[in-house]
């Protein structure tokens, strides 16, 4: 068969689950995985054999996205499209095992929400896929457990529609949209040129007391933050930088008093090992930090040029009370 998912190029962008990003690569590669659909037994192994590994990486991110799109529009058919396209994925190619199972489980979570396609079906499908794949479906395909907590994903609804964040499994029970809020925080950061790659719930904030006095966070701040009620953490890196992530913790405190202090001990921080900038608005705040680097690379962030942030940090947080 023709090889048309050769050609066919993602772009950094289409993994994210955080929001839905149009990708022309889901055309061809779709096309390749409905034709490999109706091939006989001989012609899909050989198939199989010829790809590569790059080949299979564009189809479990197909594979993914398929099942997302599916949830999104409630479309069996896109969910058929996944599992086959999980068909043509080994663990040789994806490096990790675990990879597969976390997108099997997302793929699965799709299947049971929007249907189409029995344990049989899917067996049909998988028929002689890697071992790695099918071991995964076979337990995931009857498994009555939360799939999305297995892949690490929480569920929600934005203006934009259905996403997915990472779940950090902490205590998460805000007052206010805290996603919506990190959704802003995230444009603002792509603005600047940054990728996000992901949004989290349920993440925590964690401020530090040291004895030493010239590298200290107010105690009374380090106990505020203890109380806070729920935290969406934004991770994002620099395009075409080296990997130094830009974290933005967007924090809901008990009151705004808490925020407040919480702000100030995190504003302004430049140390050898982690630049920070905070802001509060009511009991709101989000704080900017960059803390990790390779070994004696400067960071790629200043803390007066981390100040370019601030009013739109300032502006996402702010409620009508605030």
């Amino acid at each position: 068969m023709n090889r048309v998912v050769l050609t066919a190029e993602y772009g950094p962008r289409a993994p994210d689950l955080w929001r839905w990003l149009d990708e022309e690569a889901d055309g061809p590669i779709g096309e390749f995985v409905t034709r490999f659909a109706v091939l006989d037994a001989t012609e899909r192994q050989e198939t199989r054999a010829s790809l590569t590994s790059a080949d299979q990486q564009k189809l479990l991110v197909y594979a993914q996205r398929s099942a997302f799109a599916a949830l999104r529009h409630g479309d069996p058919v896109l969910v058929r499209s996944a599992v086959t396209a999980m068909s043509l994925v080994t663990e040789g190619a994806v490096g990790d095992e675990r990879v597969i199972w976390t997108v099997v489980g997302f793929i699965c979570h799709a299947r049971r929400r929007v249907g189409g396609l029995d344990r049989a079906g899917v067996a049909a499908l998988i028929g002689r896929a890697d071992r790695a794949v099918q071991q995964a479906f076979e337990r995931m395909s009857d498994d009555d457990s939360n799939l999305l907590f297995d892949s690490g994903v929480r569920e929600f609804t934005t203006g934009a529609g259905l996403v997915f964040l990472e779940d950090k499994e902490g205590t998460y029970e805000p007052g206010v949209d805290l996603v919506a809020m990190a959704h802003t925080i995230a444009e603002l950061l792509e603005a600047h040129h940054y990728h996000v790659e992901s949004l989290a719930v349920g993440d925590v904030l964690m401020l530090y007391a040291f004895d030493d006095r010239s590298d200290h966070v107010d105690t009374a701040a380090v106990e505020a933050a203890r109380g806070q009620t729920a935290t969406v953490r934004v991770e994002a890196v620099l395009d075409g930088g080296p990997y130094q992530p830009l974290s933005v913790y967007v924090v809901e405190l008990p009151n705004d008093h808490d925020a407040a202090i919480v702000a100030a001990a995190a504003d302004r921080r430049d140390w050898p090992h982690e630049i920070q900038l905070a802001v509060a608005a009511g009991p709101i705040c989000a704080v900017l930090r960059m803390d990790f680097r390779a070994d004696d690379e400067p960071f790629i962030e200043t803390i007066d040029g981390l100040e370019r942030f601030r009013a739109g940090l300032l502006a996402a947080i702010r409620t009508p009370a605030s």
